[in-house]
């Protein structure tokens, strides 16, 4: 069996315990409580942000819809002062058209929930992004059978151990 599965900046995960290195904290397995790895959730504060965000954009692009609505009409008014091919109105529609759709692409990657690795113990807990241990879950799940309890929460199961 080996003596260190993960070492990391964050963690290091070894055959006697687990060393937060950002607490300065060795963890031996009988005082954690419990290893929980699930999907994040996302807050109120959060999805409320979002959707600030959301109408803040929706504002900006109605009022560059109209700067340029504005803009196209003061040209004809000045005949000549303002030249423009007529392709450009078909570019600008083009911009406005594909806003929304890259701001929405933009804004879904928010709302993906990464696995985190959660350690409780004694009223505390630390949280890891699963992806940055660079390690699979049957993996780590493996290593730590026995030692302590670890939870996996899927979609729609869960498995206990």
């Amino acid at each position: 069996m080996k003596d260190i599965l993960y070492n990391g900046p964050r963690l290091v995960i070894k055959t006697d315990g687990i060393k937060i290195r950002k607490r300065n904290l060795k963890l031996s397995y009988p005082e954690i409580g419990s290893i929980t790895i699930k999907k994040a959730r996302l807050t109120r504060g959060w999805l409320g942000l979002i959707l600030l965000g959301v109408i803040l954009d929706i504002v900006l692009v109605y009022l560059l819809y109209l700067f340029v609505a504005n803009v196209y009409d003061l040209s004809d008014l000045h005949r000549g002062h303002f030249h423009y091919s007529r392709r450009s109105s078909g570019i600008v529609l083009g911009i406005l058209l594909v806003l929304p759709i890259v701001i929405s692409f933009r804004i879904s990657r928010y709302f993906s929930r990464p696995l985190m690795l959660i350690i409780k113990w004694d009223r505390s807990e630390f949280r890891i992004k699963f992806s940055e241990l660079k390690i699979s879950v049957a993996e780590l799940k493996s290593y730590l059978e026995g030692k302590v309890g670890i939870e996996v929460v899927t979609r729609n199961a869960k498995m206990n151990k």
